[in-house]
Order: C-alpha cells, then structure tokens, then sequence
C-alpha cells in the first residue's frame, strides 16, 4: 500500500506539471483591460471588460459560426466568452504554428501587443514598455489575495 501511494505521490509531482494546462485568469485580464468598466472603448476600439477589438470579434465569428456585433462586445459574458476563446484556443494555434513555446507570458504579448510584436520578441527578446507593465500588472494581480 505505501509502494502504491508513493508511485501516485511521485506521478503528481514530477509528470502531471508536464501536461498541466496553462490557466489564465480571464477576471485579472478584466481587471488590467478595463478595471471592470463594461462601457469600456480604447482608442484602438476595443471593446468592453476585456477589450476585444474588432478584428478579434470577426475572426471569432468567422471560426465559430456566429454573428455577434460591436455592440454585442459590451455584453460582459459574450466579451469574456470571447476573451477566453482568443487566449485559450486562438493564441495556442497561433504559437504552434509557428513553433513558440506556449507560455502564459507568451499568450499575454500577444492578447497585449499582437501576433506581429511576439514574432518580433522571439527574434530580439525586447518588449515595448507598455508590454512589460502588463504582464507585470498580471502577476501582481495573480499574486494579491484579491485573486489568490
């Protein structure tokens, strides 16, 4: 019996963190976009709690068969549908295809900066200040016991 609950003690450990799925928390997201306004709009014209841009909203309904508007993006729970599909699925895609390693900080220079600004830091392995702050925000967030 101590043999079995060690071998499942050593598998816990030592191969689940290979196969753990990269979490991000989709409300911190909310939080650095937008600090929680629904009516939100950047001069870039994204869009409520986690800024969805237009492009973002006509690839989503392009790939999900939907026809969701702009105005539709100040819904709170299709624009965070929307956010977690792009972070989870789009983001993930995006990165494998062109063999960059999946990372949470990865998926937050592309929500942030783009797909074009991560191809750039692969090469040079420099961010926009703007880029840094926000996956600085997202990890002082993570850590608060606001979000623990």
């Amino acid at each position: 019996m101590k043999k079995i609950i060690l071998i499942i003690a050593v598998l816990i450990i030592f191969i689940k963190p290979l196969y753990a799925e990269i979490f991000i928390d989709i409300d911190i997201i909310c939080e650095i976009e937008s600090a929680w306004n629904e009516k939100a709009k950047s001069n870039m014209k994204a869009l409520g709690l986690a800024q969805i841009t237009p492009i973002c909203l006509l690839e989503y309904n392009q790939r999900n068969r939907t026809k969701y508007k702009l105005n539709d993006l100040y819904n709170p729970q299709i624009n965070m549908h929307i956010a977690s599909w792009y972070i989870n699925e789009r983001i993930p895609a995006f990165l494998k295809y062109f063999k960059i390693e999946d990372t949470i900080i990865n998926r937050l220079i592309c929500y942030n900066a783009g797909f074009t600004r991560i191809l750039k830091y692969q090469k040079r392995k420099w961010l926009p200040e703007q880029t840094r702050k926000y996956i600085e925000k997202y990890y002082k967030f993570k850590r608060s016991t606001l979000y623990a």
